[in-house]
């Protein structure tokens, strides 16, 4: 029977990280292989960094139709947006000073794999992630080379983290769990939690014992510090429980109107129009019209009104006479605009 495997934090603050990875990830990856045994390190970004900038005017690369940066990728070599799909080459020089002075910001999949390749060289090294993988032929064939491979290194994103069997590895490493730590969504903690509990479930998963490493600058976050010592079902519950105090999911619903414009002025008037036609007395209370936290993607602007209830019966009630009163509008026939009940995010 497989025993839980030992997890350790390793706070970075203040450590000079190479390709995201302290000495002491390095060297417990370096033992593993030694031993004969896999790792695995969860990175969930891919492309080789997170964008590009100017180091004399401070000039970021940013998606033309999205308000957001764009990925540095080397297999091609370009820029990418990875909310729209959109590319371009990759720049030589500043486009607003036109300085050469341009450096990589942030560390990718394909940044953390090139370092492992020339510092463990003798290790076979499979990347996961959706630009490595395409399609579940290629995934299947993927799999069934790691599970034939006695020592090895295993980086990916996501598509790695759950839903795969690997006996061998005895040695996890979470490269940035603060990523997902810091957000707006109400959900984000939630989110954190089930990937640490995912990742870190790749570990010691057969006879051999396991090891978990989670790299963070945050190592006093109540979920980062308890995530080491206290089981699942205690942090679940803790978040239930401010959940309840906060009134939101499941203690409560949510629902949302969301309406997509080329021109945000539309947006906002119909939404507007909308929250105006509601009877005062629906019985949800109704935030905005506002924008999302990514206002513009793939060309269009994103506004949303957020409808909140302890009742779920009075949010269907409230998105259903939103409905209707969309319906009647003229400014809908120039938008795209839907509602959504317990929406996946909300900002």
């Amino acid at each position: 029977k497989a025993a839980l495997p030992t997890i350790r934090l390793v706070d970075t603050r203040g450590l000079a990280l190479t390709a995201g990875l302290s000495d002491q990830a390095i060297e417990t990856i370096e033992r593993t292989i030694v031993r004969g045994e896999q790792a695995l390190l969860f990175l969930n970004k891919r492309g080789f960094a997170r964008s590009i900038q100017c180091e004399d005017c401070g000039w970021t690369a940013e998606c033309k139709n999205c308000d957001s940066t764009m990925a540095v990728h080397r297999a091609p070599p370009q820029l990418n947006c990875h909310h729209c799909l959109s590319h371009r080459p990759t720049p030589r020089s500043c486009d607003h000073c036109n300085s050469i002075r341009l450096t990589s910001k942030g560390v990718g999949t394909e940044q953390l794999e090139a370092f492992l390749r020339q510092k463990i060289s003798d290790a076979p090294l499979f990347r996961v992630d959706s630009d490595s993988v395409s399609g579940l032929p290629a995934l299947n064939e993927l799999l069934s080379n790691i599970q034939e491979t006695p020592y090895a290194i295993l980086l990916g994103t996501q598509m790695l983290s759950k839903g795969h069997h690997f006996p061998r590895v005895t040695c996890v490493v979470i490269v940035d769990s603060d990523s997902l730590l810091f957000s707006p969504d109400f959900r984000a903690e939630e989110r954190l939690l089930q990937l640490l509990t995912q990742v870190a479930g790749r570990s010691g998963r057969a006879e051999l014992p396991g090891e978990v490493l989670i790299q963070t600058r945050s190592p006093d976050h109540p979920l980062i510090k308890n995530a080491a010592i206290a089981p699942y079902s205690d942090l679940a519950h803790a978040l239930l429980e401010r959940r309840r105090s906060l009134g939101l999911p499941p203690h409560g619903a949510l629902g949302v109107i969301r309406a997509d414009a080329k021109d945000e002025r539309d947006a906002i008037q119909f939404l507007s129009q909308v929250k105006e036609a509601l009877d005062a007395d629906v019985g949800s209370r109704l935030v905005g019209p506002m924008p999302a936290l990514m206002t513009r993607r793939a060309g269009l602007y994103r506004y949303h009104i957020v409808v909140q209830s302890q009742s779920r019966k009075t949010v269907h009630q409230t998105l259903k006479a939103a409905i209707n009163a969309g319906l009647s509008l003229k400014t809908g026939r120039k938008i795209s605009w839907f509602v959504e009940i317990d929406p996946t995010e909300i900002v």
